[in-house]
């Protein structure tokens, strides 16, 4: 039976009447007062990947999106008008551009340009039409614009760590270039700001300090969100609000109870329950995450999370060091359902966030250059060995699993400590640098990916990432294995598992294979999440001795 496309995303139009919504890259708008009208396709091009840019409060008929029209290529800014679906030009895309800066009138006034060498510099369009660049950042700076402006406010506010350690929020005047920080934490990374759709101006700032927390330029707005959804470590999304913020869309999530979507109006200060997770009726038996501190062998400071099994003493228990990937994300206090899946069948979780994890400054994620496999494995033992000081973990039975990089590095911990870990899954794990840096050759990052792992094409680092690629060391390997993949990963390429599979059958070393010819880096079809969901639970009870199925 087929499905039609997914909804993948949704906004208001300025008007507050008309409902856009994203399926199959195409972008479609329904009318509110016509409930039973079949909804427009505004974009029905051939592979357009069309991406939603904006809203103009001044121009509440027309909405901004992104589309490669012209060849494929380049993303231009376009104009979609929703009564008559005409489509207008707004600013051709050079290949450099990352984001417009866009008045509330629909005026060009500024632009985030990626530079040849890895980094990005912002320039704002003056008076006379040229191009004045008013701010640099190099390769490992980082720059979240809000994309919005006033027409009579040359202030532009931003996330961004250029000049600094850790992102801060910035207010930069277009027309001199200068920067004033409003609002900063000592020690992370703050992660996403909320602006005024209309004026654009920041109302509150979120960032995780173990716990997620809020710094609330508006106070009315914290109040009013306080009394109508209540206090305590919570994460927000704020979905979707009317040009006046006075009726917000937002999902709300913890540590043990999944994604709840409320309409919110502050006028009332009522709420209305628009959806919830399904597992939020098992709360009660869902398991608490508390965050976790202790210093690596070179007495670096590293954070993390400990998810113990609900009902259970929580002492010498079988463990999962959960590995996340990138490396340059972050495990967050949030509702992880492969968390709860692995504490539900009986496991201790341990997360990590090891040097290179993003939200602890640009210092902390550069202790990372060149120690895929060293420093960062280290940090991960480290966390075990912590875990079984503290008597959470049964040295005896203990797992490492990944994603992504995750996936790399459960392979390297089979490899360079081959007894500290009963068994280990890597999930789309690459198992050769080399290999992975060049999948990169053509695309604009691959400087980011040299910079952090090293560079094939030096002799030199060349050697040294053999050394750190674990398919040149799988005869060290010594205890059972699983491997998955997607047949269609466009990331870490089939040769990855291939290859490493060949020379493990070579040695006699038993590996344990599931690919999933119809996915790609992710997992994402339902049947499929629940087959794997079977193969770990019993690869992990076979080895660790949790609990599998009805078991």
């Amino acid at each position: 039976m087929n499905h039609p496309p997914s909804v993948t995303q949704f906004h208001w139009a300025a008007d507050s009447r008309h409902l856009i919504f994203f399926r199959n890259w195409r972008m479609l708008v329904a009318d509110t007062r016509s409930p039973k009208t079949r909804p427009q396709d505004l974009t029905p091009f051939s592979d357009a990947m069309v991406q939603w840019y904006g809203r103009l409060p001044a121009k509440p008929d027309l909405v901004l999106v992104e589309m490669k029209l012209r060849d494929g290529q380049y993303a231009d800014l376009y104009g979609i008008d929703l009564r008559t679906g005409l489509h207008r030009l707004i600013q051709r895309n050079d290949g450099t551009t990352i984001y417009w800066f866009v008045s509330n009138a629909g005026n060009i006034v500024g632009r985030l340009n990626r530079a040849t060498d890895g980094g990005w510099y912002v320039q704002a369009l003056n008076d006379k039409g040229s191009w004045k660049t008013i701010l640099n950042g190099n390769l490992t700076d980082r720059l979240y614009p809000v994309v919005g402006v006033r027409d009579s406010n040359s202030m532009v506010y931003a996330l961004t760590n250029a000049g600094r350690d850790k992102i801060v929020v910035v207010a930069l005047d277009r027309k001199s270039g200068g920067q004033e920080t409003i609002f900063e934490r000592p020690d992370v990374d703050l992660a996403r700001l909320w602006t005024d759709p209309f004026n654009h101006r920041p109302l509150a700032v979120e960032y995780h300090d173990s716990y997620p927390r809020y710094h609330f330029f508006d106070a009315e707005l914290q109040a009013d969100l306080k009394m109508i959804l209540g206090s305590g470590p919570v994460v927000y999304h704020l979905t979707s609000a009317d040009v006046g913020y006075r009726r917000l869309v937002i999902r709300t999530e913890t540590d043990r109870l999944g994604p709840r979507t409320y309409l919110v109006d502050r006028n009332s200060g009522k709420k209305e329950l628009l959806s919830v997770h399904p597992l939020n009726k098992h709360a009660q038996s869902l398991s608490a995450t508390r965050p976790i501190r202790f210093s690596a062998r070179d007495g670096l400071p590293i954070n993390g999370y400990l998810t113990l099994p609900h009902g259970t003493a929580g002492k010498r228990l079988p463990m999962v060091l959960k590995v996340h990937g990138g490396p340059w994300r972050q495990d967050l206090w949030v509702f992880e359902v492969d968390t709860q899946f692995l504490a539900n069948r009986g496991y201790a979780v341990l997360e990590v966030n090891f040097r290179g994890s993003t939200g602890f400054g640009k210092a902390f994620m550069n202790r990372a250059r060149k120690e895929s496999g060293r420093k960062i494995q280290d940090d991960l033992i480290d966390a075990v060995d912590w875990a079984i000081a503290e008597g959470y973990a049964d040295p005896e039975n203990i797992a490492v699993l990944g994603h992504s990089y995750g996936g790399y590095e459960a392979l390297i911990a089979l490899t360079r400590a081959p007894m500290k870990f009963a068994a280990g899954v890597s999930m789309m794990g690459p198992s050769d640098l080399i290999l992975q840096v060049n999948t990169f050759r053509k695309i604009r990052n691959r400087a980011w990916w040299i910079h952090f792992f090293g560079d094939p094409d030096d002799p030199r680092e060349y050697n040294d990432l053999m050394e750190r690629s674990p398919v040149n060391h799988v005869d060290r390997i010594k205890r059972p294995l699983l491997i998955v993949r997607g047949a269609r990963d466009p990331v870490v390429s089939k040769e990855h598992s291939d290859r490493l599979i060949d020379k493990l059958r070579k040695h006699d070393i038993p590996v344990e294979y599931l690919e999933f010819p119809d996915e790609g880096h992710e997992i994402l079809k339902r049947r499929n999440r629940l087959k794997l969901a079977y193969r770990l639970e019993t690869f992990l009870a076979k080895h660790l001795g949790g609990r599998a199925g009805s078991s």
